[in-house]
């Protein structure tokens, strides 16, 4: 293990910054930096870490200044979070004189990131039971608005990727029972904010999850469409990449800069550079790269569980997961070997995500290996099916409607099914509060164990 981390400047750089962003809040993570210096041989790499870690600590989020009672406010704010798409409304922060609020307002129009509207209403205290969710984003206060009326639009690419979302929403809800619309919504984009509360507790339950909120499978579904159809025209390669990684950015912003978007995108982009300049492609290097980016923009989210999630999963799959070599034969050989190779990655995920979904949520699955056998091969087909149909409601909106109705409805209720089965079988056991340093533990000890493996020509 030593050794994959010193070849490896930015997985340096990323726990560095990790570290110093969560010091103050965390002073034991002082001792796993000292033992992170002491494990990295080569001075470079010592002095990588330090400088990440002084930078994490004086980025690390500052205690908001909450509001303790209504209070009128008004003034010139600006979107500086993709906003949310709820049934009946949108949510977004804004920051206004140096100052972070929650902005709710009503589902019509297009809002996207960078906008800056005129606010006049009054700032209410933070509910009781959201204060942590606040404090670890800054908020400071709630507004609700019945509209908002854009005064300045931000970048012509935050607007089209709003559109872009706002669109595959309203396509779906029209051609489709709601219930299904909004789950392939929440799969294909990677969130969960139409899901009504019981549907997202049966995937919590069910160990399903991590499939609307720490996946990323979503980009390589997308890539793999868009890149087919590229081939299709006479354009250059370089130049097909080049639309590749717009198309992803794009669908990110989309998608609300989640981080396992996020971080699914930057290493597709890392992945297709490395394809450009001839290199093999680093998947540890390309996951630390799209950590520190997204830290160094965004430093609260390193307290996000859908973060914590995401890069844990990859990294667990990066390091753990070796697909079985090929081997010519009958196809009943391949068979098992693809069945046990997905077997197998099972395994790592479930492994990865359920201390911290024990420690986040409370609860363990007890039934997460068979529910996610039941969706596991199911959801890379919803998306990438939602993605095709809805493009091609630009084109031959009847067509794609009947796409939706006869294939995408099927997928997408069995994807919705499997939770519900769980949840009758009373899948789930309480765990009771613990602290979180036995999750330092638990991954230190885990990482301890990996080996390189070198396959034999």
């Amino acid at each position: 293990m030593r050794d994959e981390i010193e070849a490896r400047p930015l997985v340096l750089v990323f726990i560095g910054l990790a570290i110093g962003l969560t010091a103050v809040a965390l002073p034991v993570g002082l001792v796993v930096l000292f033992g992170f210096v002491w494990v990295v041989r080569p001075i470079r790499g010592r002095l990588l870490i330090a400088f990440a870690f002084i930078l994490g600590l004086l980025s690390a989020p500052t205690p908001p200044r909450p509001v303790f009672e209504a209070v009128p406010v008004h003034g010139l704010a600006t979107i500086s979070s993709v906003p949310k798409l709820y049934a009946d409304r949108q949510v977004f922060n804004a920051q206004l004189n140096g100052r972070t609020l929650e902005i709710s307002t009503g589902p019509a129009g297009i809002l996207s990131l960078g906008d800056r509207f005129e606010i006049s209403g009054i700032e209410k205290p933070v509910p009781v039971f959201a204060e942590g969710y606040a404090s670890v984003m800054g908020i400071e206060g709630r507004v609700s608005l019945d509209y908002v009326q854009v005064e300045e639009r931000g970048p012509w690419v935050y607007r089209v990727a709003s559109a872009w979302r706002q669109s595959f929403v309203a396509f779906f809800a029209g051609c489709m029972p709601e219930p299904l619309a909004n789950m392939v919504d929440a799969v294909s984009f990677n969130a969960k904010t139409l899901l009504d509360a019981p549907t997202q507790k049966e995937l919590k339950d069910s160990g399903l999850i991590h499939i609307v909120t720490a996946s990323g499978l979503q980009v390589l579904a997308l890539a793999v469409l868009v890149a087919g159809l590229l081939r299709f025209l006479p354009v250059p390669r370089h130049l097909q990449v080049g639309l590749l990684c717009l198309v992803l950015s794009m669908y990110a912003i989309g998608a609300g800069l989640n981080p396992a978007v996020v971080r699914a995108t930057v290493m597709a982009i890392a992945g297709l550079a490395a394809y450009l300049v001839m290199r093999e492609p680093d998947p540890l290097s390309a996951l630390a790269l799209t950590g520190v980016g997204y830290l160094v923009w965004s430093p609260v989210s390193i307290y996000n569980v859908g973060f914590q999630l995401s890069y844990i999963t990859v990294a667990a799959v990066v390091l753990f997961f070796k697909r079985a070599p090929s081997r010519r034969g009958r196809t009943r050989e391949e068979f098992i070997r693809v069945a046990n190779d997905f077997l197998r990655l099972s395994g790592v995920i479930l492994a990865a995500i359920t201390p911290l979904s024990a420690y986040t949520f409370g609860v363990v699955s007890v039934v997460s290996v068979g529910s996610n056998l039941l969706d596991g091969w199911c959801t890379p087909l919803l998306v990438l099916l939602a993605f095709l149909t809805h493009g091609l409601s630009w084109v031959l909106p009847a067509v794609a409607q009947e796409i939706a109705g006869h294939f995408v409805d099927p997928l997408a209720s069995w994807v919705t099914s499997a939770p519900e089965w769980a949840g009758r079988w009373g899948s789930t056991v309480t765990v009771p509060p613990f602290s979180g340093y036995w999750l330092v533990l638990f991954y230190g000890a885990w990482a301890l164990t990996y080996r390189r493996r070198i396959v034999q020509p």
